[in-house]
């Protein structure tokens, strides 16, 4: 685990519950710089091993929204009802996409190493189809060199808070047999063990300043000109992206359906 992940591995008496706990809770508390204070609610008297990653991440705007122009403003849920959010805006040059049924902003962080990428489904259109089709070449073709337009963009503020468990996804892409198989870890120990819960928390804050962002789990671009200027307004439930420019690797992804 040192030589290939670089990570810690530490003995915990699993018979003390609380104290285990305590020190597990307290190593994701400080990984994630406190947005997620804790990931281990029990420890089973069947319970061995506890398999622990984080990821933060804080990135500013390259260019900031400016408080004074955030206002009061509707957004439109998918059945049918609004809710008022906290709405930032700014005009600015930025990389735009527009495709047949959805729209494409990205907003860099600091040197422009991260981006965010906002989707936005075209008039009453379905986010949960643009989350499916990022994993079916969506996302391939946003990375491509798109133009560079000015825009008029609206960004709610949001926060995201959330936990989920993964076994369900982990089995439905194959990984099966972790799960009942146990002689699946026998060169990891000489007892029978299985995974018996993969769980994952996320926190997510977008404001004027930028993005602050933390998960744990238990267990370019061609520079053009156009002199349109183009309104991004995300008033209606949108697909988000965090992520690296080089390789294109995502950090974060998610649906807002509701920001507030």
């Amino acid at each position: 685990m040192r030589i290939y992940y670089d990570a810690r591995v530490s003995g915990l008496d699993f018979d003390n519950t609380a104290q285990a706990k305590q020190a597990m809770n307290d190593w994701v508390k400080e990984a994630t710089r406190g947005k997620i204070p804790s990931i281990i609610d029990q420890i089973e008297p069947s319970h061995i091993l506890f398999l622990i990653n984080t990821v933060y991440f804080n990135g500013e705007w390259s260019s900031r929204f400016d408080k004074s122009q955030t206002t009061d403003a509707p957004f439109y849920l998918a059945n049918g009802t609004s809710v008022q959010v906290k709405m930032m805006q700014q005009k600015e040059e930025f990389q735009y996409y527009q495709g047949e049924d959805y729209s494409a902003l990205r907003l860099p962080y600091g040197d422009q190493s991260f981006a965010m990428t906002l989707i936005l489904p075209e008039g009453s259109g379905d986010a949960n189809g643009l989350v499916n089709d990022l994993g079916n070449g969506l996302w391939e073709q946003l990375v491509e060199p798109v133009t560079v337009s000015e825009v008029n963009v609206y960004l709610p503020r949001f926060k995201v808070e959330s936990t989920y468990n993964l076994i369900p996804a982990l089995r439905s892409v194959g990984m099966e047999r972790a799960f009942y198989d146990v002689k699946g870890f026998r060169n990891m120990a000489d007892d029978d063990i299985i995974i018996s819960d993969v769980r994952h928390k996320t926190f997510i804050e977008v404001d004027e300043r930028g993005t602050e962002a933390a998960a744990a789990t238990s267990i370019g671009f061609e520079v053009t000109s156009m002199p349109m200027v183009h309104e991004f307004r995300v008033d209606r439930p949108f697909v988000f992206v965090i992520s690296e420019k080089e390789t294109g690797a995502i950090l974060f992804t998610g649906k807002i359906e509701n920001p507030v």
